[in-house]
């Protein structure tokens, strides 16, 4: 914020470090499913979500009303992430809808990891590097964790896996604290880790100009100005033997998106910040490997819980629309826009 600001002028400055240390001292863990009671009115429970680690659906109950708020929330297995766990019934839901409008979306994780190890092959084997943007928290950890399990089997070559500090964090987190992965899981995690995956240097330029093949999975997933990521895919866009792999979603206002669509319109040229970049590379794709839930498990969500009440934020208005268009008949549905109030 501070460098768009000073760049621009506009970009308001919304906190400070000093504000989100204050912030850290109120903060307070919750143990998931157990229930804590806010001034004897309301109680409170926490229910794994399935999106990343630590994430959690709100349930509250009031007067014997009870609702959940499902947050980023996804029904099925990640590679390094258990599914959602939901409670029996609740009275009003507030569902996520990010993939709301993906009607005709058939790929499952297993079928998509097949995909991506066929495509780093073919860009590895061909002397080129290969861009894996990703967000720090969730992706970082299952693409590292998919990588050194593709090269344990033989799948893709063996080459020298590089990311970024924020990215190091969360995986050594995850490794050394997170309670829902298996032992030897853990275990085997850990040692390949420690064995493949080298933290960039803060002086890039060596890595950064290199030829040697090589896996660079960097924040920020949707190439975010200054990140690694950013920095990197404007390097490497216009070498024909290198590739760039998104991890998922892209955000229309994002780079990340407009090298997509570039890619898809043919366009020799993008504009990056400042910078007009050659796009001389092909390899260029996104895999399914969200952390929400697909289409077909946002109409399973409220059909599980049977609410009186659907409740539909955070997604597109289109995939809104859609999904309250389906389940019509079956709820009754509400999409409130920003800061409406909603009786429950």
């Amino acid at each position: 914020m501070k460098k768009k600001n000073a760049k621009d002028g506009v970009e308001p400055i919304l906190y400070n470090h000093g504000e989100v240390n204050e912030l850290k001292r109120r903060i307070y863990p919750m143990e998931y499913f157990q229930r804590y009671s806010i001034d004897d009115v309301v109680d409170v429970a926490l229910y794994p979500a399935g999106h990343v680690m630590g994430a959690a659906s709100i349930f509250l109950e009031h007067r014997g009303r009870r609702i959940l708020y499902s947050g980023d929330i996804s029904l099925s297995q990640q590679l390094t992430i258990p599914p959602a766990q939901l409670p029996k019934k609740v009275e009003t839901l507030i569902s996520e809808g990010t993939y709301g409008a993906k009607e005709n979306q058939l790929l499952t994780r297993y079928s998509e990891i097949e995909r991506l190890s066929k495509s780093v092959k073919r860009v590895l084997e061909n002397g080129g590097r290969i861009l894996m943007p990703v967000f720090a928290l969730g992706r970082g950890q299952e693409a590292i964790y998919m990588l050194l399990m593709l090269m344990g089997k033989k799948k893709i070559p063996s080459v020298p896996i590089y990311t970024n500090g924020m990215v190091a964090s969360l995986s050594n987190l995850y490794m050394s604290n997170y309670e829902s992965i298996s032992e030897k899981d853990r275990k085997w995690f850990i040692k390949s880790f420690q064995n493949n995956v080298t933290v960039a240097p803060k002086n890039i330029e060596r890595l950064l100009f290199s030829r040697e093949p090589a896996l660079f999975v960097f924040s920020a997933g949707m190439l975010v100005e200054d990140t690694l990521s950013y920095i990197f895919a404007k390097q490497m866009l216009p070498n024909s033997r290198d590739g760039i792999f998104f991890m998922g979603y892209q955000s229309p206002e994002s780079d990340g998106y407009k090298i997509l669509q570039a890619n898809k319109n043919g366009d020799e040229r993008i504009q990056m910040g400042d910078d007009s970049i050659e796009i001389g590379t092909k390899n260029i794709d996104i895999f399914n490997f969200s952390g929400h839930a697909d289409y077909q498990e946002l109409l399973d969500l409220p059909r599980r819980l049977q609410p009186e009440k659907l409740i539909y934020v955070h997604g597109d208005e289109a995939a809104l629309e859609n999904l309250a268009e389906e389940l019509q008949y079956e709820f009754e549905i509400q999409i409130p826009s920003n800061l409406q109030t909603v009786e429950l």
